[in-house]
C-alpha cells in the first residue's frame, strides 16, 4: 500500500483499484494557478496604457484598481483615483456629447471607444483615447467595467497638422494660374511643385490694362499661415497692379513691392516670416520690360540675337525684414524670339548623389537650349533635366518657374 503523498493508485483490502489523487497534486495545480494570477497582474501593473477597473455594483461605479500607467499619464497617485470617479479628469475642453456617449454605456452596460480631451493633476490636458469593456460574472451578471486608456495628443497633433497641410495646399493651389496664357504674340506658362505636402512657392501672370503681370516668390515656412499669407499677398499685389495707369507712369514695379512692403511689414516681422519676390510688367506696345526685386533669384533673359542667357538683376531687400527699403528698377526692350524664365532656388539648390549643386550655370545653358520651344514644353525638358541630375531622388525644395516667349512672326528667325 502506498502513502497518500506518492500520488499513486494503490489496492485496498477488499482487492479494488483504488486511484489516489494525493496532496502534491493539489500543491501543483494550486501552484500553476497562483502563478498565472501573478503573471496577469504583473503583465496589468507593467503595461504601458492606463488600465483602471471599477465597480458595476456600486453606486457612481467607483475605482477599485488602477495600473501605474494611469498614473504617470494623469498625473495622480494610485491612492488619489482609487473609490474616485475618472470624471475629475474632464475639463472645459472635454467634448460633453462624448461624457454622455460614455454615460449611456455605462447606464446600458455596454462597451464603448472614443477619444476625448482630459486634464492631468497640473491642468495639462491631453487626448485620451478609452476604450470601455464590461465584465460578468458565470451568472451573467454585470459586476465591473475595465477601462484602457492611452495618451493619443502626438497622433492627435499629427492629424490636426496633417489636416491644416490639406488645407493649406488647398489654398495654394487655388492661387495658381490655371493655365498657360496667351495674348497676340506672347505665350506663358508655369509650375509649382511643392516639396512636401505645401510649400511656400508661388507665381501668378495676369494681364491689366493691356500690360502683362509676371511674378514669382518664395515665402518662409510651410503652413496654412504661410500659404495664407501668400493668398494676402497675391490680392495686395494685384490691387496695387490694377491701380496702375497711364496718368500713374511712376506706378511701376519697384513702387509695388514698395507698396507690398509697407503693407505687410508689420504682419510679416510679427510673425517671423518674410517673402522674396521677383515683379515685372511687359508692355507689348512699347515691346518694354520693367522689372524690380525683392531678394529673389534673378531670372534668365535669352535674347533673340544671342545664344547666352543674361540675368536680369536689380537691388532690393526680401519683403518683410526692414520698414526703410528702397527698391530698384529697370526696363529692357524684348524682341520676337526672346525668352524670360523666372525660377525659385529650389532649382539651382538642388544636389545630386555626389552632393553637387545644379546651378545656375547649368539651368542658363537649358534654358539656352529651348529656344524654338514653347513655354510649356520648355518647363517640362527643364524638370526632366532636373530629375535626371538628382538621380530620381524626390526634390530636397520647392520647385517653381514661369517661362515667358515673345513669339517670332512666320518668317522670322532668332537673328543670331
Amino acid at each position: 500500500m502506498f502513502t497518500e503523498s506518492t500520488g499513486k493508485p494503490f489496492i485496498g483490502e477488499n482487492g479494488q483499484l483504488i486511484k489516489w489523487r494525493g496532496i502534491d497534486h493539489d500543491i501543483t495545480v494550486r501552484k500553476h494557478y497562483l502563478d498565472a494570477l501573478h503573471l496577469r497582474d504583473r503583465a496589468i501593473e507593467a503595461a504601458s496604457v492606463g488600465i483602471n477597473i471599477t465597480d458595476a455594483r456600486e453606486m457612481n461605479n467607483p475605482t477599485i484598481y488602477v495600473n501605474p500607467a494611469l498614473s504617470k499619464m494623469t498625473g495622480y497617485t494610485r491612492e488619489e483615483l482609487l473609490n474616485k470617479d475618472l470624471k475629475l479628469l474632464q475639463g472645459p475642453g472635454t467634448d460633453k456629447t462624448v461624457v454622455e456617449e460614455i454615460s449611456l454605456a455605462l447606464r446600458e452596460g455596454r462597451g464603448c471607444e472614443v477619444v476625448l480631451k482630459n486634464y492631468r493633476k497640473d491642468g495639462t490636458p491631453f487626448w485620451n483615447e478609452l476604450l470601455i469593456s464590461p465584465v460578468h460574472n458565470d451568472a451573467g451578471k454585470l459586476t465591473h467595467f475595465i477601462g484602457i486608456q492611452a495618451d493619443v495628443t502626438e497622433r492627435r497633433r499629427a492629424e490636426e497638422e496633417r489636416h491644416e497641410l490639406e488645407i493649406a495646399k488647398q489654398i495654394q493651389s487655388s492661387l495658381l494660374p490655371k493655365a498657360p496664357l496667351s495674348i497676340d504674340s506672347l505665350q506663358v506658362a508655369g509650375i509649382c511643385l511643392p516639396a512636401t505636402h505645401v510649400g511656400g512657392d508661388y507665381y501668378d501672370y495676369f494681364h491689366t490694362q493691356n500690360t502683362l503681370n509676371m511674378v514669382i516668390a518664395d515665402v518662409s515656412g510651410h503652413s496654412v499661415g504661410a500659404a495664407l499669407l501668400m493668398a494676402g499677398v497675391r490680392n495686395t499685389l494685384k490691387s496695387e497692379a490694377h491701380k496702375s495707369n497711364p496718368l500713374q507712369p511712376d506706378h511701376g514695379p519697384a513702387e509695388i513691392l514698395l507698396a507690398l512692403n509697407e503693407l505687410l511689414y508689420d504682419d510679416l516681422n510679427g510673425s517671423d516670416l518674410f517673402i522674396s519676390m521677383f515683379y515685372m510688367r511687359y508692355d507689348p506696345k512699347l515691346c518694354q520690360l520693367c522689372y524690380s526685386n525683392a531678394g529673389h533669384n534673378c531670372p534668365l533673359w535669352l535674347a533673340a540675337n544671342d545664344n547666352k542667357c543674361r540675368e536680369l538683376d536689380t537691388e532690393g531687400m526680401v519683403i518683410g525684414v526692414s520698414k526703410d527699403v528702397t527698391f530698384e528698377e529697370k526696363c529692357i526692350t524684348l524682341k520676337p524670339g526672346d525668352k524670360i524664365l523666372l525660377y525659385t532656388d529650389g532649382i539651382t539648390e538642388a544636389q545630386n548623389r555626389e552632393g553637387e549643386f545644379f546651378g545656375v550655370t547649368r539651368l542658363s545653358e537649358l534654358f539656352a537650349s529651348q529656344r524654338l520651344v514653347s513655354p510649356q514644353a520648355t518647363i517640362d525638358n527643364l524638370l526632366a533635366e532636373l530629375r535626371k541630375f538628382c538621380g530620381g531622388q524626390p526634390f530636397n525644395d520647392d520647385v517653381s518657374m514661369v517661362v515667358l516667349n515673345i513669339e517670332l512672326q512666320i518668317g522670322e528667325s532668332p537673328g543670331f
